[in-house]
C-alpha cells in the first residue's frame, strides 16, 4: 500500500521534492538498523525506505515540514 502511495506521490510532486530525496537504503542498510534497535519495521516503514532513504539535509521536510531521516 505504501508503495503505491508514494508512487501517486512520486508523479504529483517529483518537480519539488526529487532533488531533496535520497537513493534508495539496502535490505542491509535496514536489517542493520533493525539489528542495532532490536525491532522490526513494519513492512510499510521497509517499503518507504526501500524507495528513498530520507531526505537531504537541506531537504524541506517532506512531512508536513518535518523531515524524512535517512537510515544511517
Amino acid at each position: 500500500m505504501i508503495k503505491l502511495t508514494m508512487e501517486k506521490l512520486k508523479v504529483q510532486l517529483d518537480q519539488i521534492f526529487s532533488p531533496f530525496l535520497n537513493p534508495p537504503a539496502s535490505e542491509e542498510e535496514i536489517q542493520r538498523v533493525e539489528n542495532e534497535m532490536a525491532i522490526k519495521f513494519p513492512d510499510e516503514i521497509r517499503e518507504l525506505y526501500l524507495i528513498h532513504n530520507g531526505e537531504r539535509e537541506d531537504g524541506p521536510g517532506l512531512f508536513f515540514g518535518l523531515p524524512f531521516f535517512t537510515i544511517k
